[in-house]
């Protein structure tokens, strides 16, 4: 026999809802040195809780010449991680026995999934906020996720997410994750923004997830002339009403020259529009 001790690895690395048998062979190489044929007895097991062990044997071995015996090891899902061990015991009758000791290491896996990694806001409006919600979990059942953060790698800081980071994810569960957009003043309507986020732990794989959302203006148009219509009905200054109206000529301008001047112009008319409710409200 070549070696004393085998060394085997085995990794639980698929679900354990499924209920799957995690199987690893080795073959023990029992060499004939003599010219003539060696008769292999018996191969017994001792040891390997928990395990199940499958033993095939060849009937002999020839002269000057090898052959292997096979031990099949298989392991149930329920097993739990480290180190187990056992001995294979080989009578080759008066060419004498051998004792080979197994140690079999378990190792849990853990793996980090995402419900959705590409977030599309769609269509979304400067000032005003738009939420997508996704759930991180752990897929295979062995092991917690631990010290979970998200992190952004590209994009600017319109976005929070929440909760960011959380100290793990129970095997086999998940937790809801929520990304808020909130597009600032010096957004730029009609354009196409995109961030990349990375959810990073201590023991799993990394996942990344990429963001993207159209900036768009409200048209403001009607709103200012309902105020202004409302504006009417009272006994004010006139010039209240017409500052409304030259609002609403340099609003449209704007938007017909260019995007920078509309922006800029939106915000003005928003914040006025603001003022102009309230004034209405105590009139």
């Amino acid at each position: 026999v070549y070696a004393p001790t085998e060394y085997v690895t085995i990794y639980f690395d698929r679900p354990k809802k499924e209920n799957p048998t995690f199987r690893k062979s080795v073959k023990i190489w029992v060499k004939n040195l003599g010219y003539y044929p060696m008769e292999i007895r018996s191969v017994t097991k001792s040891g390997f809780n928990g395990l199940r062990i499958g033993i095939s044997k060849p009937e002999r071995v020839e002269g000057y010449s090898e052959e292997a015996v096979r031990i099949d090891i298989n392991a149930p899902p329920t097993l739990s991680e480290g180190t187990y061990s056992g001995k294979i015991y080989i009578d080759a009758g008066s060419a004498g026995k051998k004792t080979v000791e197994i140690e079999v290491r378990i190792v849990h896996r853990v793996k980090l999934v995402v419900s959705q990694d590409n977030i599309d806001f769609g269509k979304v409006e400067i000032m005003t906020s738009s939420t997508k919600s996704i759930w991180l979990g752990e897929e295979l059942g062995y092991k917690s996720i631990e010290n979970v953060r998200i992190v952004k790698i590209s994009g600017n800081d319109w976005i929070t997410v929440k909760p960011s980071s959380f100290t793990g994810i129970p095997a086999g569960r998940s937790v809801s994750v929520v990304f808020t957009l909130t597009p600032r003043g010096e957004a730029i309507p009609g354009e196409e923004y995109t961030w990349t986020y990375e959810v990073r732990s201590s023991n799993a794989n990394k996942v990344t997830i990429k963001l993207k959302a159209n900036i768009t203006l409200t048209d403001l148009t009607e709103k200012l002339r309902a105020v202004k219509s409302e504006l009417d009905k009272y006994d004010i200054p006139r010039g209240y009403a017409n500052a409304v109206d030259e609002l609403i000529y340099a609003y449209r301008y704007a938007e017909r020259i260019g995007r920078e001047d509309y922006r800029s112009t939106w915000l003005v008319a928003s914040k006025t529009l603001y003022v102009l409710e309230s004034v209405e409200a105590y009139l």
